[in-house]
């Protein structure tokens, strides 16, 4: 049943696509959720960003337009379903160069779209269980090579990050709160480097750096790499 409320949100935005002849999409998530009207009906958009980027369809949370253009980049490079998501240095981490990327959107062809789907849990958003949302163990993939990138609020800069997987928090906790943890080369270097860009990166399984500075030459951008 609430699988179903979360899917009227996702033939919504479908038709509103079509209708409007656009191919990508963002919405202000929070503000929405927090209204009365879909807490009556108890839908978040959660589970339609992950199933557009299933399809094919660049999706970002949070009216981030800057990454809807970062997911469409990854996409368009690597052929797989990126994930996007806050990403921060914890003060108890600050130490070991380890990160963390959280938001409940990840898909199931995060691993290529001509790949085998990933084995998805699903959990409620809220902690009165409605709002379905996709889950994967990212633990499985520990010792993988993951690429983020963010771009700069005037679209002249991409920041290329390089990671490796680590584990996974709140695989199956309620809220916003599922996160690939990844350990970079340099966390304080990254710290500093990220408050140019925001918090809201993108990113995909495979090392992509050299993909992306040929993108960024030819588009003219700057390179920032952490």
């Amino acid at each position: 049943e609430m699988l179903e409320k979360s899917l009227k949100g996702y033939v919504l935005v479908q038709k509103l696509l079509d209708r409007n002849g656009c191919n990508a999409y963002t919405m202000p998530c929070p503000d929405c959720c927090s209204t009365r009207r879909l807490n009556h009906d108890q839908l978040t958009f959660c589970l339609t960003h992950s199933l557009m980027k299933d399809d094919g369809v660049p999706s970002a949370c949070a009216s981030d337009v800057g990454s809807v253009i970062s997911i469409a980049i990854l996409m368009s490079i690597a052929r797989k379903a990126p994930h996007m998501g806050n990403c921060m240095v914890r003060l108890e981490d600050k130490t070991n160069h380890s990160l963390r990327i959280l938001h409940d959107v990840c898909s199931k062809y995060m691993k290529g779209y001509d790949e085998k789907p990933l084995p998805i849990d699903y959990v409620s958003f809220t902690k009165g269980n409605w709002g379905t949302t996709m889950r994967y163990d990212f633990a499985q993939d520990a010792g993988e090579k993951v690429t983020l990138i963010n771009l700069s609020p005037k679209m002249d800069k991409i920041m290329i990050v390089r990671g490796t997987v680590t584990g996974c928090d709140d695989f199956l906790t309620p809220e916003c709160k599922h996160a690939l943890v990844f350990d970079v080369e340099d966390s304080h270097d990254f710290h500093k480097k990220e408050a140019e860009f925001g918090h809201h990166f993108a990113w995909v399984y495979g090392d992509y750096e050299e993909d992306l500075r040929m993108l960024a030459d030819m588009l003219g951008m700057d390179v920032v790499v952490a």
